[in-house]
């Protein structure tokens, strides 16, 4: 009876250990199958800290690389459509189940790529995202896309120039082939007639035709800068240029805060790629981008005192300590 007791407990002490072996083996299959791979196309240097950003937040909300999380991401792939469609096609072919995309080129590009495939997009910046033709609507986006958009930092970037350097008129140069730059010009020119600004749209070509317009501007003339890709190169010279002529620059490129522009309303894009990462979470639980409302990041104010001081500007304390960052 002793023999035929110990023998019963033997066997469940047998079958609880199979079954606790195979409960584990199924956990850790459970878990491979939850690593998820996110694919990231970046067009310039600048936003790959929105990037940065995008992997705090995801480490904070409990993904860890290598173990339940993957980035794939090959580098800057620069402004030109063929290498973007180029990247965004080698990334498919490695099945991510989601993409990350700061800016507005990339975004277009591999939502039209995804399109009638259920994987999820989320960019981070865009400046224009209803109007770039990314999303339909702010509230219910869509399709495969949504993301964190940079709100109304032109209008707030445009009053602020006016308040720190008063001028009747603002010089803005944009390349034809930058939509994102393209997508702004309605909104600049709204603003600036409630404003009561006039303002000069130039179409240009080359960084160098950007400082010879500089060089021979009109006195009560404010440079203005909008997102330009294809001129970004030039950023160091044209501010040499402004500052030789006594010429204020503003902008609300968050990449353009420290190539000696005077004064900087927009976003922080380190922040901009945590607040990102909540959509992406909710993305990679079932969440359909379609639902998702697109988000708006926080605007900043930067003002470069080492550019005031050079063209002869002096800015009131009371402005300068609205700013939440002065650079002296």
């Amino acid at each position: 009876m002793k023999n035929r007791r110990h023998d019963h407990f033997l066997l469940i002490f047998i079958l609880c250990m199979v079954t606790g072996l195979l409960s584990g083996a199924c956990k850790n299959s459970s878990q491979a199958k939850h690593t998820v791979v996110i694919g990231v196309v970046i067009e310039s240097e600048p936003l790959v800290v929105t990037f940065d950003g995008l992997r705090k937040g995801m480490a904070d909300l409990g993904y860890v690389e290598g173990d339940n999380i993957t980035y794939i991401f090959n580098g800057v792939v620069g402004s030109d459509l063929d290498d973007i469609d180029h990247e965004v096609e080698g990334l498919l072919a490695k099945k991510v189940d989601l993409f990350f995309t700061p800016g507005t080129v990339p975004t277009l590009r591999v939502k039209q790529a995804v399109e009638g495939t259920d994987i999820p997009v989320i960019f981070a910046p865009v400046i224009n995202p209803v109007d770039a033709g990314v999303v339909d609507s702010l509230s219910y986006p869509g399709g495969n896309v949504t993301g964190v958009e940079t709100g109304d930092t032109l209008p707030k970037a445009m009053e602020w120039l006016i308040t720190i350097a008063p001028a009747t008129n603002f010089y803005v140069p944009y390349h034809p082939d930058d939509v994102t730059s393209v997508s702004t010009i309605p909104v600049l020119m709204s603003t600036a007639a409630t404003l009561g600004i006039d303002v000069t749209i130039d179409e240009v070509s080359s960084p160098e035709d950007v400082v010879a317009a500089i060089r021979s501007l009109p006195e009560d003339t404010d440079v203005l800068f909008v997102p330009m890709a294809r001129l970004e190169a030039g950023l160091d010279d044209y501010a040499a240029a402004a500052m030789e002529c006594d010429v204020a620059i503003g902008s609300y490129q968050p990449s353009y805060m420290r190539n000696g522009i005077l004064v900087n309303f927009s976003v922080d894009l380190f922040e901009m790629g945590k607040q990102a990462s909540r959509l992406v979470d909710q993305a990679l639980r079932g969440a359909s981008p379609a639902e998702l409302p697109v988000e708006t990041a926080d605007g900043f104010l930067t003002i470069n005192l080492v550019t005031a001081e050079a063209i002869g500007l002096e800015i009131p304390n009371h402005i300068l300590r609205l700013a939440n960052t002065v650079i002296y």
